[in-house]
């Protein structure tokens, strides 16, 4: 082997190590990186859940004791402990509920966007052209 070759090996291992050595270690801290701001959107992501539920919490209770200190409960429940009470007169009495009950009640679909999914008819079926029942229109008849 001359020297030339000897040189050239060496340079190209030099070069190779290098490159593998930079690679790793940028690897390695592109890595850290994103678990690190991976971490800090979990964490963010918590503590909004969580203040929305505590949020949430509170305008439930609040909403069960104004209920509870109204005059019409005091009323209806003094009503149905008498011996000749009548429960059904107070089913209409209640309020309806609120139209979203939910801990993302705030989300709303963008303008224009409906918030269910179409309603209009479909047809499922599986018809393949060529096939005896798609003149007749019939769906998998056994005669």
């Amino acid at each position: 082997m001359t020297f030339r070759t000897r040189l050239l090996i060496a340079f190209a291992l030099t070069v190779i190590v290098a490159v593998a050595f930079v690679g790793a270690i940028v690897s390695t801290t592109t890595q850290r990186a994103f678990e690190q701001v991976d971490e800090q959107r979990v964490s963010a992501l918590a503590a909004q859940f969580r203040q929305e539920l505590l949020r949430r919490k509170q305008e439930i209770a609040q909403h069960v004791r104004d209920i509870a200190e109204a005059d019409s409960t005091r009323d209806m429940v003094i009503a149905l402990n008498r011996p000749d009470a009548d429960p059904p007169a107070y089913v209409d009495a209640a309020e309806p509920p609120p139209p979203t009950i939910s801990i993302f009640s705030s989300w709303s679909p963008p303008p224009g966007a409906s918030s269910r999914p179409s309603s209009g008819p479909r047809d499922f079926s599986t018809r393949k052209t060529g096939s005896p029942n798609a003149t007749t229109g019939t769906r998998g008849s056994l005669s």
